[in-house]
């Protein structure tokens, strides 16, 4: 069936909606773990009351972090292969091997609910999702897919279309998840969560086609591939393959460092990668705790954020469009691809800027009103990550872009592991005198970035990143579009 679909990166855009929908599916757990948590301190407790008790607060934060490191450090160890599996073997078999987690998670969450089975039966489901990729495989395959099927000139707008994909998930799937939690109950929501996965697993299986751009021997990046003689890929031993990944990785990560620009790019991805680690803590742990918060209200809230993030991608970005080319119809035509890089490389230093300073706005809210407020001043952001990633992409050829996004996940996962460890012991012992502290030490992890996209993304070095962008496409073989205002972000 999938021979007749072309590849299209809307495809991309469509599971990314899909996988986080169901994702977010099981954000009301983060309640029914506050009840199993207080249920030991209270024999009939009140959610609202004991909710915001910081013992209880302390050790659910504790059960989350387990839940954190049994699934995100077999995830690492995978990343090590999962670019290089991705390039090799195509994006299509890679979603199939993530397809584990979404099928896996839902019918755990369904026996905890039921059969009121202990909460550490999530141990082994959380390792067992880690060690087969799950969200991080997904989340790497986009980023690749995309790169994949579409030209530099359009990448960037697409890299929008996957985040407001993603933000339209955020909209829907919280406050849908809470209200069926709260109105049908636990198991009727996670029996849903279920019946999405198998969708997902149907689309990606019948559905999804894999890109049409196959692997080429790569001198001077892949020894491996040089050392293979041409023999085909399912004859290699499983230590060939593992030396090939380690030295592909290895390759790729030289690569990223041998320019600036590119260090600030993979520095400022790792700091959103240390914010993303943050993200049950901030907006669902402290919530709770703040104002009481139970999982309709929390779904509520993201949703709210939501909308507001996808409007501003949808309406803001192509604003900025218009005016970047009104503004570079005044340059001179050598200039105008300069001017566009460097328009988008200012949208990203805003982005950080905006982002820092809501965090700011979230941690001096007295009321759940303020908190609402300061999600508007948060939209603004939006941009920033897709617009990173998009610098990044046109870094290396389309054919290894698996490897490109494997290796930088590698990096943003050990962040993302040490984050996580970090914001919780941080909020363990901050939650009865300032619970709140955590957005502040956000907030100046992000003027950390700002400061990065000064010094490392500057003037002197975009033609430079220009003239590396198009030498590293044309030793790959691939098609390379003339440098002019419609090349966005050619790096």
């Amino acid at each position: 069936m999938t021979s007749y679909i072309r590849p299209h990166p809307g495809h991309a855009i469509f599971i990314a909606f899909l996988q986080n929908f169901v994702s977010l599916l099981a954000m009301p757990f983060q309640q029914l773990l506050l009840l199993r948590v207080c249920a030991k301190f209270e024999s009939q407790p009140d959610y609202a009351t004991c909710a915001q008790r910081s013992d209880v607060q302390s050790e659910a934060a504790s059960w989350i972090l387990w839940f954190d490191m049994t699934q995100n450090i077999p995830s690492f160890f995978v990343l090590i292969f999962a670019g290089y599996f991705v390039d090799k073997l195509g994006h299509k078999k890679a979603l199939k091997v993530g397809l584990i987690e979404f099928l896996i998670i839902p019918a755990s969450l369904l026996s905890i609910a039921v059969l009121e089975f202990p909460l550490y039966v999530m141990l082994p489901v959380s390792f067992i999702s880690g060690i087969t990729g799950g969200s991080t495989l997904y989340n790497l395959v986009g980023s690749a897919y995309i790169a994949a099927t579409t030209v530099p000139a359009k990448r960037t707008k697409y890299y929008m279309f996957e985040m407001c994909a993603i933000s339209i998930s955020l909209a829907v799937g919280p406050v849908f998840a809470g209200y069926i939690a709260k109105t049908q109950g636990f198991p009727t929501l996670f029996s849903i969560m279920f019946c999405c996965a198998i969708l997902l697993a149907i689309y990606v299986i019948f559905v999804f086609p894999d890109s049409n751009h196959m692997e080429v021997d790569l001198a001077g990046v892949l020894d491996a591939d040089r050392n293979g003689g041409g023999r085909d890929e399912n004859e290699k031993s499983l230590p060939k393959i593992f030396y090939d990944s380690i030295v592909s990785t290895y390759s790729i990560v030289k690569m990223l460092f041998s320019r600036r620009e590119s260090i600030a790019i993979l520095l400022i991805l790792i700091i959103y990668g240390a914010i993303a680690s943050t993200t049950s803590i901030m907006f669902v742990l402290y919530p709770t705790k703040a104002f009481g918060w139970d999982s309709m209200a929390l779904g509520t809230f993201f949703s709210f954020k939501s909308v507001q993030r996808t409007l501003f991608l949808a309406i803001g970005y192509p604003l900025f469009e218009r005016i970047s080319q009104s503004s570079h119809s005044v340059s001179s035509n050598s200039n105008s691809a300069f001017n566009k890089i460097y328009s988008e490389i200012k949208l990203l230093r805003f982005s950080l800027l905006i982002h820092a300073s809501s965090d700011i706005m979230f941690g001096i809210s007295q009321t759940s009103s303020h908190f609402y407020m300061a999600t508007a001043v948060s939209a603004f952001g939006i941009f920033g990550h897709p617009t990173a990633m998009s610098l990044l992409s046109i870094m290396a050829p389309v054919h290894i872009q698996g490897r490109v996004f494997g290796s930088v996940k590698l990096f943003v996962q050990v962040v993302f592991l040490a984050g996580a460890v970090f914001s919780n012991k941080f909020y363990q012992h901050t939650v009865q005198w300032m619970p709140q502290a955590l957005f502040f030490l956000v907030s100046g992890t992000c003027f950390v970035a700002v400061g990065i996209s000064f010094i490392g993304l500057r003037k002197s070095g975009i033609d430079d990143i220009l003239v590396a962008g198009a030498l590293n496409n044309y030793d790959a073989g691939e098609v390379i579009l003339e440098a002019s205002e419609e090349t966005p972000l050619l790096v």
